[in-house]
């Protein structure tokens, strides 16, 4: 069975999961899911527990994720955080997150095995064309 995130309303962070038939995951009546609280926490997900800054500071790609997600953007307040976050260029190693310029600037050493790297070169030719934009 797959599942989707539902909104309640556009004014709230209320969301309904249901499944491929557009039943609610419960029996009988349910209850709207809040995605943030009142202090910015998760309450559902990955980051379940960790604040909205918190994972603004570590995990710019899973902000990014996020903004794509209609159940998200439909939510106000958790928009209004994390609208205007850079979202980094990694999505995968020790800078997980981090833009190419952050990289550049804090690491070089890190920009140059991107920018000589097999994988990156092979697999990655969006990010390879940005590093070569950068680093060149």
């Amino acid at each position: 069975m797959s599942l989707y995130i539902e909104t309640m309303s556009t004014n709230d962070n209320d969301i309904v999961i249901k499944d491929s038939s557009g039943i609610p995951c419960s029996s009988g009546s349910f209850k709207p899911i809040k995605v943030i609280n009142d202090r910015n926490i998760f309450l559902i997900g990955k980051y379940k527990g960790k604040s909205v800054e918190d994972v603004i500071a570590f995990d710019t790609s899973y902000i990014g994720w996020l903004r794509d997600k209609p159940w998200a953007y439909s939510n106000q307040t958790l928009m209004a955080l994390i609208k205007d976050v850079e979202v980094g260029d990694l999505t995968w190693g020790k800078y997980r997150g981090k833009t190419l310029e952050w990289i550049m600037i804090n690491d070089e050493s890190y920009m140059k095995f991107l920018y000589n790297s097999d994988f990156v070169r092979t697999r990655c030719p969006e990010l390879k064309a940005k590093i070569d934009k950068i680093y060149i």
